[in-house]
C-alpha cells in the first residue's frame, strides 16, 4: 500500500511538471488549450498510472522473446517510474530482517553480515510501520474532513441563497435569479445550474456592461467550468497534502478566466465596456465568490484587465503544435503501456504464476535473465531492492515483510584450488567472530551435484535462536553461488529450504 501510494504521487508529480513544460510551449496560444492541459494534470491524480502500466505488462506476453527488453533495462525502468520499493528499502522499518549484507561475500566476514540483525527486530519494525500508517491515516483523514466540511458549508450557503432568490425576466438558456446577497454574479450548480445576480445590478450597470457580464457567465456554463472545478475540488480533498495540487488549482482558475475573456473579445464585445463591467463587479460586490461558483472576478484581476485592454493576436494551433499535442496525448496513454512492456520482465520475476505447493506453502518461480539462474520460492516472498551497502556479488534479496525468514543470493568467482567445504569453513571463522555458533557442515546431492551446506544460529535478545542455512553451488568450476536462508522456525522451514534449493538451476 505504501509503495503504491509513493509510486502514484511520484508519477502524478512528474505528469504535472510535464504539463507545466507543455503549457510553456503553448504560452502564445489560446488559454483554453492551456486550461485543458492543466485539467489533464489534475485528472492524473485520480487515475493511477499503474492501472495503465498493467495493460502493458499483459501485452508483454504477446511480444516475441527476441524483442523483449533485458531484465536490467526492466529493473531500471521500474526504479525510475515506480521508486516506491526503492525508497522503502532505504527505511529501517522496510528493510527485511536479517538482510544487511556486505559487499564482500567471498571473504570470511562477507556473508556473515546478513545475520547480524535479530529476527525480533522485524516484529518491532512491523509495529512501527503499522503505527506510522495509523498516524498518517489519522492526519490525512483530518485534513480531508476539514476540506469536506468547508466545501459543504459553502455549498449549503449557496444553496440557501439560490432558494431564496427570485426569478428575473432575462432571456437566457438557463434560469437567471436575483439574490439579496452581495455575492458577485456567478453560476451555481452542475447538473441544473442557475445564474445568480445580485439585487440592483440592473440599475447599477449599463445594459452593455450587464450583457458582457451575463455573456461571461454563459461562457462558463458552455465550458462546464463548474464541473471541472468540482473535479479538482475532489483532487484537493484527497491530495490536500501535495503542494502541486493547490498550484494546479490556481493555474486552472487563471487560465479558465483568460479563456472566457478571450471568448468574449472574439465575440465582438467592446474591450472598454467589458473591462469596466468587471471593475464595477469588484466595486459594488466586494464579497469574494465562493469556490463552488464560476464568477467574474476570478484570476489575477490587474493582469486580466491589462490583457483585456491590450490588443494581441493569439496564435492559432499550426500543424507542428497540433502534432505536439497529439504526441503528448498519445504519450499520456501509450507511454504507460510502453513502461509496462519495459518493466514487465521485472514484474514477472517478482510475481510468476503459482506452481505446485511445497509442504502446503504456495510457490512461484523466480527467473533471473541477467545472471541466468532460477529457483522456486514462497509466493508471499517479494524481491527487495538493493541496499546502499550491497556489493557487486549480491544478486538478489527476498523476504516476506515483517517475517523472520528470507533468502539472500550471492555470486562470486570460484577458485578450483579451493573446495566448497574449505570455502564454507573459512566463512565459519568469520561467523564465529560475530557471535554465531552451533555450526553443522554437511553435504547433500542435488541432481548430479554435490552441494555443501552450513547450518548455524545465534541467540536473539529474547533468548530464542535465529537459524540459518547456506547452500554452496559450484557452476562450471568457475562460479560459486550461495543461497543464504534464515528463519526463526528451523523444524518447519529447513525442510522447505531443502526443497527450494533443489529447484535452483543455472543456465551458464
Amino acid at each position: 500500500m505504501t509503495e503504491a501510494l509513493i509510486d502514484h504521487l511520484w508519477q502524478s508529480t512528474w505528469f504535472a511538471l510535464a504539463a507545466a513544460l507543455l503549457v510553456f510551449v503553448f504560452r502564445s496560444n489560446g488559454a483554453s488549450v492551456r486550461f485543458k492541459i492543466w485539467l489533464m494534470a489534475s485528472l492524473k491524480f485520480l487515475v493511477p498510472l499503474p492501472l495503465v502500466v498493467l495493460i502493458g505488462q499483459q501485452l508483454h506476453w504477446h511480444v516475441p522473446i527476441a524483442a523483449q527488453p533485458s531484465a536490467t533495462l526492466s529493473l531500471v525502468m521500474h526504479q525510475i517510474t515506480a521508486p516506491g520499493s526503492t525508497i522503502l528499502a532505504g527505511l529501517p522499518s522496510a528493510r527485511a530482517p536479517g538482510l544487511s549484507g556486505s559487499s564482500n561475500p567471498s571473504g570470511s566476514s562477507g556473508i556473515s553480515d546478513m545475520h547480524s540483525v535479530p529476527a525480533a527486530s522485524s516484529a518491532a519494525a512491523a509495529h512501527i510501520h503499522l503505527g506510522a500508517w495509523l498516524v498518517a491515516l489519522i492526519i490525512w483523514a483530518g485534513g480531508c474532513m476539514v476540506l469536506i466540511c468547508r466545501r459543504l458549508r459553502q455549498w449549503w450557503r449557496l444553496n440557501s441563497i439560490a432558494w431564496s432568490s427570485s426569478l428575473l425576466d432575462i432571456e437566457a438558456p438557463l434560469p437567471v435569479r436575483a439574490t439579496e446577497s452581495k455575492l458577485e454574479p456567478g453560476l451555481f450548480g452542475i447538473l441544473w445550474p442557475v445564474l445568480l445576480l445580485p439585487e440592483g445590478i440592473l440599475r447599477q450597470f449599463a445594459p452593455e456592461q450587464l450583457d458582457t457580464i451575463i455573456a461571461h457567465e454563459l461562457h462558463h456554463w458552455r465550458r462546464r467550468d463548474n464541473l471541472t472545478a468540482a473535479i479538482h475540488m475532489v483532487v484537493e480533498m484527497i491530495f490536500w497534502f501535495h503542494p502541486l495540487v493547490w498550484w494546479l488549482g490556481n493555474r486552472m482558475i487563471v487560465e479558465r478566466e483568460r479563456a472566457v475573456d478571450e471568448a468574449i473579445i472574439r465575440s465582438g464585445s467592446d474591450r472598454q465596456i467589458y473591462a469596466e463591467g468587471i471593475l464595477k463587479v469588484c466595486q459594488f460586490y466586494v464579497e469574494p465568490s465562493l469556490s463552488c461558483t464560476s464568477g467574474v472576478s476570478g484570476g489575477t484581476l490587474r493582469k486580466r484587465i491589462e490583457e483585456i485592454m491590450t490588443p494581441r493576436t493569439l496564435l492559432k494551433l499550426h500543424f507542428a503544435k497540433k502534432c505536439l499535442l497529439s504526441a503528448a496525448a498519445a504519450a499520456g496513454v501509450g507511454g504507460p503501456i510502453a513502461i509496462g512492456l519495459l518493466s514487465a520482465p521485472y514484474a514477472t520475476a517478482l510475481a510468476q504464476e503459482p506452481i505446485a505447493a511445497i509442504d502446503g506453502i504456495e510457490m512461484k518461480h523466480y527467473d533471473n535473465t541477467d545472471w541466468k539462474f532460477g529457483l522456486d520460492m514462497p509466493r508471499s516472498w517479494t524481491r527487495i531492492p538493493a541496499a546502499k551497502d550491497d556489493g557487486p556479488f549480491i544478486l538478489a534479496r527476498f523476504a516476506p515483510y515483517g517475517r523472520a525468514q528470507g533468502l539472500l543470493i550471492f555470486r562470486s568467482p570460484y577458485d578450483p584450488q579451493q573446495t566448497p567445504t574449505e570455502f564454507a569453513a573459512r566463512n565459519q571463522e568469520g561467523l564465529t567472530k560475530r557471535g554465531f555458533g552451533n555450526f553443522v557442515m554437511g553435504e547433500t546431492t542435488m541432481g548430479s551435484q554435490r552441494v555443501v551446506t552450513l547450518d548455524f544460529d545465534k541467540a536473539e535478545s529474547s533468548g530464542k535462536p535465529h537459524y540459518n542455512r547456506e547452500y554452496y553451488f559450484v557452476v562450471n568450476d568457475t562460479m560459486l553461488y550461495i543461497l543464504c536462508f534464515h528463519t526463526a522456525d528451523r523444524d518447519i522451514m529447513f525442510p522447505v529450504y531443502d526443497k527450494l534449493a533443489r529447484t535452483f538451476v543455472s543456465r551458464e
